[in-house]
């Protein structure tokens, strides 16, 4: 039986109009009844996390995780139960690299994007419209400023251009994904979503074997992989796909509603 599932957001719990479906929240408020904690584990900070919450109905969110799992939240209580962040020294290379390359940064306090210069495209606007969060103007070599991520965006196959110059020895440092063709996000090595699910399903007394998660892009990946079962959105890239135990289907088309129903609600 599954005590624990956990929904990413974009592309997943909310359609390509960024809207929750009827059948979506009436399926999670069921999932609710019946005493499974329903979480959401996004990219997303904090706020922009619990807009969505809200979305749902703020009482059957019990738990939030942001920031690709670099901060996991009790949502009735603003308690936190895991955290990691980056270094103001790791904020000002990741800075310095996208700024040598032409590319916008970001990160993000707890009410603002915070920018070190004018964007230079759109996906900055775009990450501080999903977040309903306004753009701040900061020093990130400062030596002050610390961020649960940084986030490096521009056209897609400029960003991937950018990826392919990384140094490899980055990975051993950094956790970083694509969570968008045109987002690159950069956090401490071992935050990802699965490692925040795992602390979280531990703080519970809940058993890897009694969750259940669902997600569609590159940084839902080591939470399809560890969640008792993994569920591919029908829209996802083929990676996640590949390792999933159920592929549904695709956001525009109910996906999550029809998982559920497949696999908790009639369940044999």
């Amino acid at each position: 039986m599954y005590k624990l599932v956990a929904f990413d957001i974009d592309g997943t719990l909310v359609n390509s109009k960024k809207e929750v479906t009827p059948a979506t929240r009436e399926a999670l408020h069921k999932l609710h009844d019946a005493g499974i904690h329903v979480v959401i584990s996004s990219g997303r900070p904090y706020k922009g996390v619990l807009l969505n919450a809200d979305l749902l109905g703020r009482e059957i969110v019990p738990y939030v995780s942001c920031f690709n799992g670099g901060l996991v939240k009790e949502v009735a209580t603003d308690r936190t139960i895991y955290s990691h962040t980056l270094t103001n020294e790791d904020i000002q290379y990741w800075a310095k690299l996208a700024i040598d390359n032409d590319l916008d940064v970001h990160a993000h306090n707890d009410e603002n994007v915070l920018i070190y210069d004018e964007p230079r495209d759109q996906y900055v606007d775009v990450e501080a419209r999903l977040n309903e969060m306004p753009t701040e103007y900061v020093d990130f070599f400062d030596g002050e400023l610390i961020a649960p991520k940084i986030m490096i965006t521009a056209e897609p196959t400029k960003l991937d251009a950018f990826i392919e110059t990384l140094d490899p020895a980055v990975y051993d440092k950094y956790s970083i994904v694509k969570s968008e063709p045109f987002f690159l996000e950069i956090m401490p090595q071992g935050v990802s979503k699965g490692e925040a699910l795992a602390h979280l399903a531990e703080s519970l007394g809940i058993e890897q074997s009694e969750t259940m998660s669902f997600g569609d892009q590159a940084n839902d990946l080591t939470m399809i992989e560890w969640a008792g079962c993994g569920v591919a959105m029908g829209n996802a890239i083929d990676d996640l796909k590949n390792v999933a135990q159920y592929v549904t289907a695709s956001n525009d088309d109910e996906g999550i509603a029809k998982a559920l129903e497949a696999l908790i609600f009639n369940a044999e």
